[in-house]
């Protein structure tokens, strides 16, 4: 990892995990499709991207098992506290995700079938696996890249919960600090991106991360959070989302319960038929109940023995 924090990559960490959160929320994802389908191109894509830059290639066989562990810990805990949930009350809740409380379904669930947003740390320590593994062999960049994918395709074939194009976009960021170059220079900040932005939304016929225009959509947003994150006119608001982009382990690993639980309060809001304010009130308590447990974790150590440090970072 790298010794410091690049404000540019909290704040596209903290835009791209917002957006995340409320694009699970029950409503949002049984509506405005074209939206969905524009978010969904570009917001876990571009997080892999960066997490793939920060994931450092001259990882000690100690730090490795270390990294490898502090995200298996966290992500089989938390798979099986959801999965519990759905096998509880997800016909309760309306929830679109339902599970058999089996140990079989619970291994293969873990194994080959994540559930909810925990797909993304299986795919993350897939990739970290296999891409560490090539960088001990201490090949050119080219080669690296090319014998991780080969053998991240195979396995995307072997393991329906791993999606080969997600394993690529970690492997573009990888890429990119294997070649000791910096990713906001191959991937340079420009207000320029606004304009092919809308231009790939509406002109494309089948917009998703596992096509070349949601590659160059993904590669432009990122493109664009650089430039807004380092803009002083906004810093307050850059501040804010950096500091959730700080969060965001937190927020991938509690958010799922609590987007399923936002359910409850949207009777509540029956009086607002545009569902904007249902959605603006359960992003923010989606976000703070995640904050709430990261820091109780830490209160509890628990945070100390499933990733190794504390979990919640302060504004």
């Amino acid at each position: 990892m790298q010794q410091g924090r690049i404000v540019e990559i909290d704040f596209a960490k903290g835009v791209l995990i917002s957006l995340m959160v409320l694009f699970h929320l029950p409503h949002v994802t049984g509506c405005g499709q074209a939206c969905s389908q524009f978010v969904y191109a570009f917001h876990m894509s571009g997080f892999l991207v960066i997490s793939g830059f920060l994931t450092s290639p001259l990882l000690s066989n100690r730090k490795f098992l270390q990294r490898v562990k502090h995200l298996f810990l966290p992500y089989v805990l938390f798979q099986v506290l959801y999965l519990v949930g759905l096998g509880l009350a997800g016909e309760a809740l309306g929830s679109s995700n339902q599970f058999n409380l089996s140990v079989p379904t619970f291994v293969d669930t873990i194994v080959t079938h994540p559930k909810g947003t925990y797909w993304y740390l299986h795919t993350l320590i897939l990739c970290l696996c296999v891409w560490c593994g090539f960088c001990k062999m201490g090949l050119n960049t080219f080669v690296t890249l090319i014998l991780s994918g080969t053998v991240l395709y195979i396995l995307s074939l072997l393991i329906e919960g791993l999606s080969w194009y997600n394993s690529m976009y970690f492997l573009i960021g990888a890429g990119i600090r294997h070649a000791g170059g910096e990713i906001k220079i191959t991937i340079p900040p420009t207000w320029l991106a606004i304009i092919p932005i809308p231009l790939i939304a509406i002109f494309s016929d089948t917009l998703s991360r596992a096509t070349i225009p949601g590659v160059c959509l993904t590669l432009l947003v990122l493109s664009l959070l650089w430039k807004i994150g380092g803009c002083k006119d906004v810093a307050k608001i850059c501040d804010f989302f950096a500091w959730l982009g700080k969060n965001s382990l937190a927020i991938v690993l509690f958010s799922p319960i609590f987007t399923v639980g936002a359910k409850f309060i949207q009777p509540f809001f029956s009086f607002d038929s545009t569902h904007l304010l249902w959605l603006f009130i359960s992003l923010v308590l989606v976000i703070f109940l995640c904050m709430l447990g990261a820091w109780l974790s830490d209160k509890i150590c628990l945070s100390r023995l499933l990733i190794g440090k504390q979990m919640y970072s302060h504004l």
